[in-house]
This record gives structure tokens, C-alpha cells and sequence, in this order.
């Protein structure tokens, strides 16, 4: 019974550390992320910058690769020069998704990219002209809710 405890607590501590992580990369820029990320988990920094080191190292082939997979899209699952076909499935995956992201951004830019709500987006005020009422050179615009005809009063 007494472990039971000591489980519980290192399951919250290790939502509280995903959740801290997850903040951090999501909500810090990318210098100070990368310094927290090299004093607090040093195997992700290292493998981040090997990844990185090994991309700029390849950039010239990968995006050869990439080109040449681009231009046979049609023609990937029957015959391509890239020989590996979990590559084909994984690029013709990611090119659905830029191009759903492309068509959702360029409705979003044609639309005026204005972030209303789909259902409320074309609902349109009715434009009524305030009723006028003078007050001793003073014009008083104030609407009233029960009717044109009654005025708000000082």
C-alpha cells in the first residue's frame, strides 16, 4: 500500500513535466527553448542538433529527392526512381496535407481572413439611422429598445 502513493505522485509529476514541455516549446521562442532544452534534457539536444546537422549537411540531395518526387507524384505507387516505398506513402501523405493547408489558407486570404465563426460570418447588422432628439444644441443619437417613436430623455 505504501508504493501506491509514491506511484500517483510520479504519474503527476510526469504530466506536470509533459505539460511544462509542451508550454515551453509552444509558448518560448526558439533561442531560449534551445538553452532550456540543453540544461534540462541534454539526449534531445543533442539529437536535435544532429538532425539538424545532418540536414544541412544532405539539404542539396533531400531536396533533389524531394523535387524528383514532387514531379512523379502521379506515378508513385507503380513506378519511381526512389526505390522505398514507406518514402512514397509518407511523401504522398505530406503533400496532402500542404495541400489541404494551401486550399484552407487561400479560402481564408480570399474570405478577407477574418477569423468569424462560418455560421455567423455572413449575418449582417440591420443599419438603422439613430433617432435624433436636440436637447438644447445638443443632439442625443441614443436608440431606444421599445420603438422609433420613444426617445431616451436626460
Amino acid at each position: 500500500m505504501e508504493d501506491e502513493p509514491n506511484i500517483s505522485e510520479e504519474i503527476k509529476m510526469q504530466k506536470r513535466k509533459e505539460i511544462d514541455k509542451l508550454s515551453l516549446e509552444l509558448l518560448s521562442n526558439t533561442s531560449q527553448y534551445k538553452k532550456y532544452l540543453a540544461k534540462n534534457d541534454p539526449n534531445e539536444y543533442v539529437q536535435s542538433r544532429t538532425t539538424s546537422t545532418r540536414l544541412k549537411k544532405h539539404k542539396e540531395r533531400v531536396m533533389t529527392m524531394l523535387m524528383d518526387l514532387l514531379d512523379e507524384y502521379d506515378d508513385l505507387t507503380t513506378f519511381s526512381n526512389t526505390g522505398n516505398t514507406e518514402i512514397q506513402r509518407q511523401f504522398k501523405q505530406c503533400v496532402d496535407k500542404i495541400l489541404d493547408f494551401v486550399e484552407w489558407t487561400s479560402y481564408k486570404h480570399k474570405s478577407g481572413g477574418e477569423d468569424d465563426d462560418m455560421l455567423f460570418g455572413s449575418i449582417e447588422e440591420p443599419k438603422e439611422t439613430p433617432s435624433a432628439v436636440h436637447f438644447g444644441g445638443i443632439t442625443n443619437t441614443a436608440k431606444s429598445f421599445w420603438g422609433k417613436k420613444v426617445t431616451k430623455s436626460r
